[in-house]
């Protein structure tokens, strides 16, 4: 049996009849103008001048680890001094070692210094140490060993060389083994050296900002004035950055030690008595205070109606597209301000730095009636006054307690990227769920060899079972599984008396030995997200139903200054969706069907 009923509803989605102000004659026109009050003279000025004063807080350092400090003096970008990692000392050293000695020794013979690169090539030959990691190789990434092989061959060690200068307190002219070269080859050497000095964006940090228990970076950016003790000091905390594009949402504020200050009727006496004296105002004497004053302009956006009934409006207004549901809150307060309240609104333009926490101090108004200015209270004050809690928040960061202390909120403007280009992912793990064997998965995709190529680990599959007679049965205990495919076994850790935590540890899984036939597989993990040389444990909860996928890639961008970075980061990301099928299955009964006789 079916039932069906109609309801009414008095909410309509369409907001085109009561923004359409349809008319049935002129008559009723001058009336709706008389209801409305535009025939009704009222004692409200205009502003004419608004002067405002902007109180700048400059980042001064990046933390990370626990007692890792960057200063950001001549900090361009947070994403790459929090993700660098290093890229000569990672798992590629061997290659970028050979390749930056090959690059040294081409440019020599270009430029017709042919007796300068064989003197190299004797000096600073890879040793057997070199050949030795570029033959364990093999077995991983044939095609990176042989490009290595032969650049071992004709070429130099160039992390030797670049030692060597280092040493020689960073000039070539003091290496022993170049005391034959001239000066030019030497300054081309040099330069080599401060080339290589700048190909990377190195970090302090290394890999301690990120988090491998919740696979996201967390560090941490201090603001404060160094030339005015007296000033704000603010510390900001970025918890959970996955990767990818920094913003301010992902920062907190942790601490914020702010200078005694008094109240707003107090800088207002303070103020008008400075002016009495002659002084200048506060916000002159170069105290990290700007002082704005800009003439009154109303706030508006294209295509917003006209302020009065009878104004011609531009052909840009279309009230007739304007949808708006119960829950479409934003929407409904942009056609009430444009319909409504659009002529009370004024804008103040003030450029904010990069790298800064800024705050509005004062706002003061200067309209046509009074030439004593008004002074405009922070409405985030205002409404702290009837709720503690505010729920109308905008680009507020979360702690901040300037309302509390009767400050307008802090805005911040971190010195982030606008576009990054990546190359393709270097590594990429991926971390499953699996409900029925009660474990979860850390499967290589992809692993970053010595030779810096990403190696396919899919490949590294199980050989298949031994082979059976006609009609006879096979009992397998437990099935192959891939040697990419890591446990992640959950354990209970005690944190208190009352209560247990259950984190995923990388375990290991029993398989069947090789046959003599057959090469041993290296099931070690073999990526720099699954370090195997330190155990590996991650918060149960980090990995949800659809899986995890955390790639390591090489990025690059240009700063806002201008200046190109280039680093090796991470981003973590939701995967393709719950694994179909675990490759984990035990009890598994099989038999060859028999041959017909009459086939």
């Amino acid at each position: 049996m079916t039932l069906r009923r109609l309801e009414g509803s008095n909410v309509d989605p369409e907001m085109t009849e009561g923004l359409s102000a349809r008319i049935a004659d002129p008559l009723w026109m001058l009336t709706r103008q008389w209801q409305v009050g535009e025939f009704h003279g009222e004692d409200a000025a205009s502003p004419v001048l608004m002067t405002a004063e902007v109180e700048d807080i400059p980042i001064t350092s990046v933390m990370a680890g626990k007692d890792t400090v960057v200063s950001t003096t001549a900090l361009a970008s947070l994403e790459a001094v929090v993700e660098a990692e290093p890229v000569r000392s990672g798992p590629a050293a061997l290659r970028w070692r050979l390749e930056a000695g090959e690059a040294l020794v081409t440019e020599l013979r270009r430029q017709g210094y042919t007796a300068a690169a064989d003197t190299l090539v004797r000096a600073f030959q890879p040793d057997r140490s070199v050949i030795t990691a570029i033959d364990e190789l093999r077995p991983l990434d044939p095609v990176g060993c042989a490009r290595l092989r032969m650049l071992a061959v004709r070429t130099i060690d160039g992390r030797r060389l670049y030692d060597a200068v280092q040493t020689a307190e960073g000039s070539a002219d003091d290496v022993p083994e170049l005391a034959s070269l001239s000066s030019d080859e030497t300054d081309l050497i040099d330069a080599w050296v401060a080339g290589e000095d700048s190909l990377f964006t190195d970090s302090s940090f290394g890999t301690e900002a990120w988090i491998d228990d919740r696979l996201e970076y967390r560090f941490a950016v201090t603001a404060g004035n160094d030339t005015h003790a007296d000033r704000d000091s603010v510390l900001l905390r970025a918890e959970e950055y996955p990767g990818g594009t920094l913003d301010w949402y992902h920062f907190d504020v942790a601490q914020h030690d702010a200078r005694p200050r008094r109240s707003w009727k107090d800088e207002e006496a303070e103020r008008r008595k400075r002016e009495s004296e002659g002084r200048p105002p506060d916000g002159d004497d170069g105290d990290g205070i700007r002082r704005i004053e800009v003439l009154a302009s109303p706030l508006r956006y294209a295509g917003q109606p006209a302020s009065r009934w009878w104004e011609f409006e531009d052909g840009d207004v279309a009230f007739g597209d304007l949808r708006g549901g119960p829950d479409d809150i934003a929407r409904s307060v942009v056609a009430s301000f444009a319909a409504v309240a659009g002529d009370d609104w004024f804008m103040v333009p003030a450029e904010v730095g990069v790298g800064t926490l800024s705050r509005v101090r004062a706002v003061r108004v200067l309209d046509c009636f009074d030439h004593q200015p008004h002074v405009i209270r922070p409405t985030a004050v205002v409404d702290h006054a009837f709720d503690e809690e505010r729920p109308w928040k905008f680009f507020e960061l979360t702690g901040d307690a300037s309302a509390k202390n009767g400050l307008s909120p802090m805005v911040f403007v971190p010195p982030v990227l606008d576009t990054v280009e990546q190359g393709r992912p270097l590594e990429a793990i991926e971390f499953r769920r699996d409900e029925l064997s009660n474990l979860a998965w850390a499967i290589e995709r992809r692993v970053e060899s010595p030779a810096g190529r990403a190696v396919d680990r899919e490949t590294l599959a199980p050989g298949p079972p031994p082979e059976l007679e006609p009609g006879e049965w096979g009992y397998t205990f437990m099935t192959e599984v891939p040697a990419n495919w890591l446990p992640l076994v959950p354990v209970r850790v005690p944190r208190s008396q009352s209560w247990e935590q259950i984190l995923l540890r990388r375990g290991r899984i029993a398989h069947r030995e090789p046959t003599e036939a057959e090469e041993p597989i290296d099931r070690r993990p073999r990526s720099v997200l699954l370090d195997d040389s330190k155990p590996f444990f991650l918060q149960e909860e980090e990995i949800p139903a659809g899986g995890l996928r955390v790639t390591r890639r090489f990025q690059m961008a240009r700063t806002h200054l201008g200046e190109i970075q280039l680093w090796v980061g991470r981003r973590k990301a939701p995967s393709g969706g719950p694994m179909r099928r675990s490759p984990l299955r035990f009890d598994h009964l099989r038999r060859r069907p028999a041959e017909d006789p009459d086939a």
